[in-house]
């Protein structure tokens, strides 16, 4: 906020001590309020359902050592913001 709203590093601090006190006023408010969303009833026989064609027997392929780096490196992002 310094940066960007060229505001001093005083009240910087003041507004984010204050913002968690907002917090709770707008979760309650927004738990009172009466939000109705429209929702389609739907019978169950309405819904189309046929078997799958799979077998429980089928085992699914072990991964490589290389398919596993992949997947690794394309979360490593996440997984390092999770653990800041």
């Amino acid at each position: 906020m310094t940066i960007f709203g060229c505001v001093s590093p005083g009240t910087t601090v003041l507004i984010l001590v204050a913002l968690p006190i907002f917090v709770l006023p707008a979760y309650f408010l927004l738990t009172k309020m009466d939000v109705k969303g429209v929702s389609m009833e739907t019978e169950y026989s309405a819904i189309p359902n046929s078997p799958l064609n799979s077998t429980a027997d089928e085992k699914s392929p072990d991964l490589t050592y290389k398919d596993k780096l992949l997947l690794v490196k394309e979360n490593l992002i996440q997984f390092m913001a999770l653990s800041i």
